[in-house]
């Protein structure tokens, strides 16, 4: 196993995405094999920050949206 030092690091080339403006406050430049768990109470707004988010990536590429309810019975599945 290598160890990388903080140079090695910092001359490491990453492909990002460049956010602009509030997505960049939020989650800076994430790396293109970004994935994401977004978990929170019923009604807060999940679907809708996704569904968003969804659409601002898509600008760049293709975007795969799973919704995976926790119960099978729910109202909204």
């Amino acid at each position: 196993m290598r160890t990388y030092s903080p140079t090695d690091i910092e001359e490491k080339t990453i492909e990002v995405y460049p956010f602009q403006a509030e997505w960049k406050i939020l989650l800076g430049e994430p790396d293109i094999r970004f994935s994401t768990l977004i978990n929170g109470p019923a009604k807060s707004g999940k679907s809708t920050y996704c569904a968003k988010l969804a659409q601002y990536f898509s600008q760049w590429d293709r975007v795969l949206y799973v919704s995976a309810e926790e119960r099978i019975n729910s109202k909204t599945l």
